[in-house]
């Protein structure tokens, strides 16, 4: 079946063999690997729901949703998009559609929440050490620079043994006579990997952006007291992501091709 022909939305013709639910024990009997690797990314992201709301700061809510929304958003229009239409994912426990299975919106959170929260914690304090040294408030002049730079490279050192084991034991393919996935490390596209550096960096930069937009500058960032996010319920918040996050979906992947052009 020719890649360009099934659009990740599409349902199927009944060429394609696929099922929308598949038994747990089909699965662990024979890609138990893929089994314990979806079990694996629906726990972690479980953990980061409860992590951005219970044991850090609220602004981690928005991050978590961003990185559901921009993540999968970025999955369906590179399945839609014929030049990088290259890849296949494999039958799992759950498949939203014959191309997208529900554990992958779980590994975008996963890859990109955790990296973006820890560079933004990163970056927040060295600029808070640095403007508390300097007797001045506000973001340091390299802030956005770093945090785009922290943000990439953990995420990319964060997907590269997924990459790996993924493709050893099939949780997907690609089609192997396309040049941009030529050049393999251990199996794996170099560009399949690399390609994290560059969206996680501009999704955190955008996200960053976002939530001090919302919270009214820079200049309130280290203002005594506790912030209007935590002051609010979790109800609330998701009031708040259409009107804070809107940009994230809409740019970060385009801002991710322009900078890899």
């Amino acid at each position: 079946m020719e890649a360009n022909g099934m659009m990740p939305w599409a349902l199927g013709d009944g060429e394609m063999p696929w099922t929308m639910v598949r038994q747990p024990s089909a699965q662990l009997e024979v890609m138990p690997a893929f089994f314990y690797g979806e079990l694996l990314f629906y726990c972690m992201t479980l953990f980061a729901a409860y992590h951005s709301y219970y044991l850090s700061s609220r602004t981690n809510v928005f991050v978590f949703l961003g990185a559901l929304i921009a993540g999968t958003a970025n999955d369906v229009f590179f399945m839609a998009l014929p030049i990088v239409n290259n890849f296949w994912q494999g039958q799992a426990l759950i498949m939203l559609t014959p191309r997208l299975p529900l554990y992958i919106p779980c590994v975008y959170i996963c890859f990109m929440y955790y990296p973006t929260v820890a560079a933004r914690r990163l970056v927040h304090y060295l600029d808070y050490a640095q403007n508390r040294k300097a007797g001045r408030q506000g973001r340091g002049p390299l802030g956005l620079l770093t945090l785009a730079a922290v943000a990439g490279l953990l995420a990319m050192v964060f997907y590269w043994p997924y990459d790996i084991i993924g493709a050893k034991f099939l949780w997907w393919t690609w089609h192997d006579t396309d040049c941009p996935i030529a050049e393999r490390v251990l199996g794996a596209p170099a560009s399949s990997t690399l390609w994290t550096l560059t969206f996680v960096g501009c999704f955190a930069v955008l996200v960053d952006g976002c939530l001090e937009r919302r919270r009214g500058g820079s200049q309130g960032r280290y203002r005594g007291g506790p912030s209007s996010f935590e002051e609010e319920s979790l109800f609330d918040l998701l009031l708040d992501v259409p009107r804070t996050l809107w940009p994230v979906p809409l740019v970060c992947t385009p801002l991710m091709m322009v900078h890899m052009t």
